[in-house]
């Protein structure tokens, strides 16, 4: 099972892109548990999944 997961963005625009994950995948809620924005403007983003309330 996933326990986390880290995504880095780079901003850039784009006209098209590739979906990082397939319409027919289900929802899974993530929360933010921590995040940075390097000197380039990236930003690495890391989540866990989020607990049921």
């Amino acid at each position: 099972m996933l326990a986390k997961i880290t995504l880095m963005i780079h901003p850039v625009l784009v006209g098209e892109g590739k979906r990082l994950t397939e319409e027919i995948t289900p929802v899974t809620r993530l929360t933010l548990i921590d995040h940075l924005v390097t000197e380039k403007g990236n930003a690495l983003l890391t989540y866990a999944l989020k607990a049921d309330a």
